[in-house]
Order: structure tokens, then sequence, then C-alpha cells
């Protein structure tokens, strides 16, 4: 849907509220008018509830040169409008999903989010991203917004949840304003790529919008229904603030502020951060000082709501954690100036994606800009459940359950050790970097920065063998005292067909013996 109009240099965008019936996509889109000062189009509504869509448009802020229009449009909820529903989630450049919050409505929920999934993933070219506003925050009751973003990512979506009481307008410009920094960030790529049409909008206001729907649906020969009547323009209430009244200017305006935050970045440590050390990153960097553009953002959006608390650590080097991520930047991760940042975030961008392969998932980097001048690149993934933690978990277990954690560790730093010759640059093999999500094997380990990025060493099995007996020393102890039961386990394990090579075999026991290579066949017997 983006364009750049050539009428006003403008870059056109549209974010579409979608969501369940009754979840209350209208009443934030009216809260967001009521802030503007704008006046809410809904073509035709049925006992409250919209038939078609209801329209809303904004021009505010500036990014790349060129001032920002927002097509804002809800769509109707129920299930007979679903193909009008589809339509505008196809023309979506970032789509508000708002949800009751209820217990009772999380299943319906679920259902609404799996077909806008299945919506935008159809869609050719860059994916659209999604803040979830979770309303209705205030009914007695309300699923705990851990428990809500748990079951998104169980459906693997990456949302950002941004809890709102629509009925009194609260959180919806905060869901509102990351909504059009995710469409930019989209905009940026497009620009980047040549993709970004100029040309004026097919469709140009909620008139333009009615006739475009009615048209496909005529074609598709879909029945309208009976009574079309002329777009409804719904007029702020006495209560309510007018384009000219106080209220609704300083909302306007400090609405065009922080969607400007887009282009320019945000200066200085979020609200509750630590003011020790350097400025963290959050969801208000610069658009095209992060990577990847649009998922970044969502996963900085969750840091935003919980800073991080940060502390110092060698050779420069600063980190801290931040619920479930975990930041970091070393002492050769900071720029004088905003190009020699820049060069080094698209360097190290490229070096990221050249290993997505093996990489864990949830990852990010940020050129932050620091209130002392000059810029700091980060680097933010969530934490994961390492080998090393699993491993650590079955030490005081069972003999058979220890050998068979020994068995998976040695199998999967192998597979590690492999997968890491394949891949451009170097990164060790190490239990506290390995993780298995969801059964995918990846490296959840910093990436070097791109000072210090070195060729891919191509990892012999000895050499990874050698490399896992060293991070077992620590357990020396406890193996060395539980040695005779876990060998005789593994041995069990060989004796049921459990297919362990030459070479696992004799790695486990100079794991379990704590063997330096000098013992002999016999003494290995004997233990």
């Amino acid at each position: 849907m983006a364009v750049l109009d050539p009428r006003d240099d403008s870059v056109v965008i549209r974010v579409v509220y979608d969501g369940a019936p009754m979840a209350g996509k209208t009443t934030s889109v009216g809260a967001l008018g009521q802030c503007l000062g704008h006046d809410v189009v809904s073509p035709e509504e049925l006992a409250g509830r919209t038939l078609y869509f209801d329209w809303l448009e904004y021009t505010g802020g500036w990014f790349e040169g060129h001032q920002i229009r927002c097509q804002i449009v809800s769509v109707p909820g129920q299930t007979t409008l679903a193909p009008r529903r589809r339509r505008l989630l196809e023309s979506a450049d970032v789509v508000v999903f708002v949800c009751s919050s209820s217990a009772a409505g999380v299943a319906t929920d679920l259902e609404y989010l799996r077909a806008l999934q299945s919506i935008l993933w159809a869609r050719d070219g860059l994916p659209a991203g999604i803040v979830v506003q979770a309303n209705k925050r205030d009914l007695p009751g309300a699923v705990p917004v851990a428990e809500l973003q748990a079951q998104f990512e169980q459906l693997g979506l990456r949302a950002a949840v941004v809890e709102s009481i629509a009925a009194s307008g609260s959180g919806v410009r905060e869901a509102f304003v990351l909504a059009v920094r995710l469409a930019l960030d989209r905009v940026r790529e497009l620009m980047s790529a040549g993709k970004l049409p100029t040309l004026a909008p097919s469709v140009d206001s909620a008139a333009d919008l009615l006739r475009e729907l009615q048209r496909s649906e005529s074609r598709d020969a879909v029945a309208t229904p009976e009574s079309s009547s002329a777009a409804r323009h719904s007029s702020p209430s006495a209560s309510s603030p007018s384009a000219s009244s106080p209220s609704a200017s300083l909302g306007a305006a400090a609405l065009c502020e922080a969607i400007e935050d887009a282009e320019h970045g945000h200066l200085g440590a979020p609200v509750g951060a630590t003011t020790l050390g350097p400025t963290p990153p959050d969801a208000r960097v610069a658009s095209g000082l992060l990577w990847p553009p649009v998922d970044g953002r969502l996963m900085l959006h969750e840091i935003t709501t919980t800073p991080p608390r940060l502390e110092q650590l060698a050779q420069g080097a600063w980190g801290g954690v931040a619920g479930r991520w975990r930041c970091y930047t070393s002492g050769e991760s900071e720029f004088a100036t905003l190009e020699q940042g820049r060069n080094a975030l698209v360097t190290w961008a490229s070096a990221h994606a050249r290993c997505q392969d093996i990489l864990s998932k949830d990852r990010c980097i940020a050129l932050v800009a620091e209130t002392s001048g000059g810029f700091r690149l980060w680097q933010v993934l969530k934490i994961q459940r390492t080998l090393h933690q699993y491993f650590t978990t079955t030490l005081q277990q069972p003999a058979e359950t220890l050998a068979a954690a020994l068995l998976t560790v040695v199998r999967t730093f192998l597979r590690m050790a492999t997968a890491l010759a394949a891949i451009p640059y170097q990164l060790p093999p190490s239990m506290d970097c390995i993780a298995l999500t969801d059964g995918r094997l990846c490296y959840a380990g910093l990436m070097p920065e791109p000072k210090v990025l070195q060729p891919a060493h191509n990892w012999t099995a000895s050499e990874a063998g050698e490399r896992l007996l060293e991070e077992l020393q620590v357990h020396r102890t406890t193996l060395h005292e539980r040695r005779i039961e876990v060998l005789a386990a593994l041995a069990q394990q060989v004796r049921s067909a459990a297919a362990i090579s030459h070479g696992e075999w004799a790695l486990l026991q100079r794991i379990v013996l704590h063997d330096d290579g000098g013992s002999t066949d016999s003494q290995r017997r004997t233990a």
C-alpha cells in the first residue's frame, strides 16, 4: 500500500486496525480521532457494529524529508464479512490487532490472529508488522500480558503488546505511534530496494475506499448489504475535543512529535532506565539504525517496557538483562559519527544475514545515539536455555538420565561444530552458546563485533571433542564420583541399540573418566 505521492511529496502509509468482534477497534480509532481532533468516517453501521470500515486521516511528522500521511482504517470483525476484512488487511503497512484481554475472549482472539497471519504471510514482498493492543485492561480478570505473549508465541507470532483502555483513550496513542514506526521501517526497506512506488494512491479518501470495496465485491459476486447509504461522518460530541480546541491541538502536536522520533531517533535514556553508563536500546531507535527493521523494533518494544540495568564489564563493554532479553555492547562498538556507526551496522547486519541459518532467531542489532555525543552499536538477543544449563540439571539425576544427557551433549556439540564450519565467520562452539529451540539447533551466543569478525574455522571432530572436554572440567568432581554407574548406563544404551558411534563412545569415556588421552584401554576397562 505505501507510496510516495508526487503531488505533495508525502509518504502515504496505511495502518489497519484488526480484531475479533466487539474487541474495541472502532472505539480505538474513535479515541485516536478525538486525540487528533479529526472526524472518523464510517460508511455504514448496524447496531453500532462496523459493516465496511472506519476511516481516519492524519498528516504529521517527517520521514526522509517527506511528510507522513496516515490512512487509518478499521476492519469489520464479523465472520460473515471476512472477505472485506481480508481485502483491507492485504493493503496494510502495519496492523494494530485489538484484543479483548478477557479469558473468555482469548480463544476467539487467537482464531482471528491465525487468520491474520495467513493473510499477511501470503502477501508478496516485505512483511507488515503487528502491534497487539491488549484492550479492556480495566476489566476484572484481564489475562496477564505475559500469558498473552506466551499464547502469541505459540502461534509463532512476533508482535509488540501495548495495554489499553480504549473507552478512555488510555494506551491508544502509544499503540498507534509504535505502529507508525513499524510501517516506516518497512517503507525505508522498500525505498532502499527501489520498490516504493511513486504515484498518487488509488485510494485517497473514505469514499474512494468504499467504491473500491464495492467494485471488488461486485466482481466477486459477493452480496453487499441491502441498505448502502452514503458515508456517515461522526461528529465529535460536546465533550469531545474539536479540531480547534486546545486539547486536540496539544494531542496532535504530541503525536506528531512522537512520530518524528521514528526519523530522528530518541536521545537520552528511556523512562525507568538506569542513568549509569551508555544509553541502552529501546523501541524508539531511529528508523534505519535497526536490523532487522520491523522484527527488531518488535523485539525492542519488550525492552522498552522493562529497561535493563546495565553493568560495566571488562575492556569497556557494557551488558544488562531486560526480562527475557540480554543487551550487550563492547568497547569496540563506539563511534564518533553517525556515518561510522551506520557503516558498522550495515556490515554487521550483512554478517548476521549470512549466518542466519545457525543463529538464534530472536536477536537484533541497534545503533543508539548517546546523550554525551557519539553512537554505540548494541546487540540484543533473547535468553535461551543452553546446552550447559540442560546438562547441569541432570548431574544429580539417576545414572540413566545423566548418561542420556551426556550422549545428547556430545552429539549436539559435535553437530554444532560441523554446522559452524559451514558459515562464513568464526563462532566458537560452546555449551553456553548452543541451544535447542523448538527442536532447532542454534547458536544463542553473542555475535563478534564487525571489527573482530574472523573467517570460519573448520572444526574437526577431534578439536571439537577436546574443546568439550575443557568445558566439562567444571563438572569433573561429580562425573568422577559417578563414573562407574554412568559408564554402566552408557554401556546399557549401547546394548539397547542406541547407535553410539566408536568416536562418540571414546569421547564419552574420556569425559566420564576425565581422561587426558594417556590412559590405556586396560585402565579404562578397570575403571
